[in-house]
């Protein structure tokens, strides 16, 4: 991560290797090297944005097989206790 400290370096470094470019030079060839490191950064985000977006989606895909999953759960748990209180019923009318 640049800090303003290492801007104000490089552009000062720039500015001293280059005395003898014009103004117009120097603030151009500074913009340049301002403008390479905002189209890295840029491009760092981009690639970050995509992963992120992709582990999303993937993180998105296993929640959706989860709840399919818990709702099968759910309906064989319903039968499951229903067929339960039907034994139930049964075994409580064999005893009378």
């Amino acid at each position: 991560m640049y800090t303003l400290c290492s801007t104000r370096y490089i552009i000062l470094s720039v500015i001293i290797d280059e005395e003898a470019l014009s103004e117009d030079d120097k603030v151009r060839k500074i913009m340049d090297e301002l403008l390479k490191r905002l189209e890295n950064k840029i491009r760092e985000l981009l690639d970050r944005y995509e992963h992120l977006k992709d582990s999303n989606q993937q993180l998105n895909q296993g929640k959706f097989l989860l709840v399919q999953e818990k709702e099968l759960l759910l309906t064989k748990q319903h039968i499951a206790i229903a067929q339960i209180q039907t034994l139930v019923a049964k075994l409580k009318a064999i005893e009378k």
